[in-house]
């Protein structure tokens, strides 16, 4: 698995450079040597989890699971203690999407800056569609509640905490959880009248995750 594989889009290959990044920088040894052992680790992980591709989504999904455990792997030797290299993976994900974070919200959700407002009817209409089509059938998605001031979907299926529950390393989930949480921060802006809560999640070890989406009224931005 290399940067210029077909699986890696660009965006991929941005999130992998940062993370090959954020290990090597660690080392007390050649930066060079520890990314071939972290991409030949990813190869043997990857080949191993191959019955897991269903779909395009999930082989992309493979290739860049097989990454961040790789890092991990590799991480833990060189910091001692799984929180530490935990919180360094954390960072280097979710940094490049916090720099985006408006482009991400526009491509994920359909939310426009001009009309912030409208977000909770973007949101509505697209976080299942969008999830379903991008995210593809490693994650199963099951429609909750839908009216027009609630918007709720479980995800009871997920690629990332089968992966890793199978991995023995159930504690990289949230690394992804994470992710979530960068683009609910930008949402809990006023602006745009949305009101997100996810009070499970399968890494926790619940049943679901739940995603849940409500439109703000005035009182509750003015709480």
């Amino acid at each position: 698995m290399t940067q210029e594989s077909p699986l890696f889009d660009s965006v991929a290959q941005a999130f992998a450079a940062v993370i090959l990044q954020a290990v090597t920088s660690r080392a007390a040894t050649s930066p060079h040597e520890v990314e071939n052992a972290v991409r030949a680790e990813a190869e043997r992980i990857a080949s191993q989890n191959a019955a897991r591709v269903v779909d395009t989504a999930s082989r992309r999904w493979l290739s860049f699971c097989s990454l961040v455990l790789a890092s991990y792997r590799n991480l833990l030797p060189l910091v001692a203690e799984s929180r530490t290299a935990l919180s360094i993976l954390q960072s280097a994900m979710t940094g490049p999407l916090k720099a985006g974070i408006k482009a991400y919200i526009a491509d994920r959700f359909g939310i426009s800056q001009d009309a912030p407002e409208a977000a909770f009817e973007h949101v509505a209409e697209t976080f299942q569609a969008r999830g379903e089509e991008r995210f593809g059938q490693a994650f199963t998605y099951v429609a909750d509640v839908r009216n027009d001031k609630h918007s709720f979907t479980n995800v009871t299926k997920c690629f990332f905490n089968d992966f890793f529950r199978a991995n023995g390393a159930p504690e990289v989930t949230p690394v992804f959880c994470a992710m979530d949480a960068v683009w609910a921060e930008e949402m809990d802006d006023p602006r745009y009248g949305v009101r997100f809560e996810r009070p499970t999640t399968l890494a926790a070890g619940d049943d679901a995750c739940r995603f849940q989406f409500s439109r703000r009224s005035t009182r509750q931005d003015a709480a």
